[in-house]
């Protein structure tokens, strides 16, 4: 992959970031104190965001020509991939096996497993992702998607987003959705696993985080 190609795909995803949070404040209205306004904030640091990108996009390439090297090509089939998740979480509990698919074709695998456990009228919803088959232009420009989301940070009157990082291989954002009090998370694994979580009555997304930890994320980032 060149250096163009790298380049043009952390900015086409920048500008899908930006234009998927919609967080902005308009002119009229008051900005409350140690409240960042999404959009104005996001462009200022688009620059360092773009950067971090790209820096995330070649560990990402290193680790998939070692996997190349190897003969790791092809995506974990879904019956596998569905054991990397929890059956409980704190009380929640699985509604049955994980449920997904593994789709192959000439030049592209890409598994994907679903697991909802539930806890009375709560529930925690999980999908993992394998596309370490999909060494291609959509599937990079997705994974460099939400690895960017880890560098970003904002807030409106609707909901609160921030950024994480964990260790050298998980990069991720937190989303809490104050009206309906969901909170959602999304995080790149090693660049090539995707998690994304959503938890409802929750009171922020301290919990979510919590709970991401219960999945295998240390073997996951190994691979």
């Amino acid at each position: 992959m060149n250096k163009f190609f790298k380049t043009s795909t952390a900015a086409l995803a920048l500008v899908a970031m930006l234009a998927a949070c919609g967080g902005y404040k308009p002119k009229n209205q008051e900005t409350e104190e140690g409240e960042e306004v999404g959009i104005t904030n996001m462009l200022d640091k688009a620059e360092d965001m773009v950067k971090a990108a790209e820096q995330s996009q070649k560990d990402a390439d290193k680790k998939l020509q070692e996997r190349i090297k190897r003969g790791d090509t092809l995506a974990i089939p879904y019956s596998e991939l569905g054991k990397f998740l929890p059956d409980e979480i704190d009380g929640y509990k699985a509604e049955g096996e994980a449920q997904g698919e593994t789709t192959s074709m000439p030049g592209t695998s890409v598994s994907v497993v679903r697991k909802r456990l539930t806890k009375e009228q709560d529930y925690v919803n999980i999908e993992l992702s394998d596309y370490n088959g999909g060494a291609n232009a959509f599937s990079q420009g997705a994974l460099t998607m939400f690895s960017m989301a880890a560098e970003i940070s904002m807030e409106n009157n609707d909901m609160k987003q921030t950024g994480f990082k964990q260790g050298e291989d998980i990069r991720g954002s937190l989303i809490y959705r104050k009206n309906r009090q969901v909170a959602e998370l999304s995080a790149v694994i090693g660049g090539r696993f995707l998690v994304k979580m959503e938890a409802n009555n929750q009171k922020d997304t301290e919990k979510l985080k919590e709970y991401f930890q219960k999945i295998s994320l240390n073997e996951l980032a190994a691979r």
